[in-house]
């Protein structure tokens, strides 16, 4: 038996728990809510500025399909306010002298209203390619844009966003996969093998290196390589060690800008992304990375005042 003190003691603690164990119960309820409410709260935000970006892309759209009616309408009034004058010039066939032998003039009527025919034709067929492709750049951007952050690394990391994928119901996007290089694809069978940037910039011919970039980009996008490893634009083969230089262009940083501008630029007019890099230090291949394979080597490191920096490679 306990003194009575003691007794009134102990039912006072007992009280006390079970208060602090019910508050305690309910405050956690209440953080529960809390966060529920929040990411609630978050979701309904990323949504929300999900359609808002949407909304932006599609006005943007339809406002460049509204330029690209209005370039329409007025080449249409160009071929009909030409062809008004062409009749009221001094040697339009409508104001041929009587002289002029009747077969003469239908001849020239009808040379001219088959000109007039196939110019309005090939304005027409313009206007359409136009809107065809005004309306595929619309369909793409409503696409990037219902994508969330997670899936564009996802695609720019060689992985599919799949329309089965716990990204999205509605959403299919393929990887964006790369290869080596601007001479022509490595470790790849049936494909060109190109002059290497080193050669062809002793060519001093942007022409030639407009034809091979072109062909080399046409035939990333032939086999399904949405990114180019290259062109290179550093080494300027400081050490024998480099490894690289058949991936560089110049040691002169002048002419390699212009061979590495002209190459970007054709590699990716045939639909691929050619991604320049190497642009200073990296005069050295071997020993340039540990931890490969197995390897402990040390690598060098690529030491270099700001000065040296500056004048040899930007």
């Amino acid at each position: 038996m306990c003194p009575p003190k003691i007794k009134t003691v102990v039912v006072v603690s007992i009280k006390k728990r079970k208060e602090s164990q019910i508050f305690g119960s309910q405050k956690h309820h209440a953080t529960l809510c809390e966060m529920s409410w929040a990411l609630g709260r978050r979701k309904n935000y990323s949504e929300d500025r999900r359609n808002q970006q949407t909304e932006q892309t599609s006005a943007i759209a339809r406002q460049d399909i509204q330029i690209l009616a209005c370039h329409a309408n007025k080449a249409w009034d160009d071929i009909l306010h030409n062809n008004l004058i062409r009749r009221t010039t001094s040697d339009s066939p409508y104001t041929t002298s009587p002289s002029t032998d009747a077969g003469d003039i239908d001849a020239k009527l009808k040379r001219e209203q088959n000109l007039s025919e196939e110019r309005m034709d090939t304005a027409l067929e313009e206007v359409k390619e136009r809107e065809k492709q005004a309306e595929m750049e619309l369909m793409e951007r409503i696409r990037a844009a219902q994508l969330s952050n997670s899936q564009k690394v996802t695609i720019i990391t060689a992985r599919d966003v799949a329309s089965n994928s716990c990204f999205a119901s509605n959403i299919t996007w393929s990887a964006y996969t790369s290869k080596d290089a601007f001479a022509g694809m490595n470790n790849q069978y049936f494909v060109l093998g190109f002059p290497s940037g080193n050669a062809l910039s002793m060519t001093w011919d942007l022409d030639l290196v407009h034809a091979e970039a072109k062909v080399a980009g046409d035939e990333f996008y032939g086999m399904d390589y949405a990114l180019i490893s290259g062109p290179e634009a550093g080494l300027l083969g400081r050490t024998p060690w480099g490894g690289r230089q058949a991936e560089a262009m110049s040691p002169d940083p002048y002419l390699s800008g212009l061979i590495l501008g002209q190459a970007i630029t054709d590699m990716n007019s045939a639909g691929v992304i050619a991604g320049g890099r190497h642009f200073l230090l990296n005069e050295q291949e071997t020993n340039r990375t540990a931890g490969l394979g197995g390897s402990t080597t040390i690598p060098y490191s690529s030491n270099a005042d700001d000065k040296t920096v500056h004048e040899l490679y930007l």
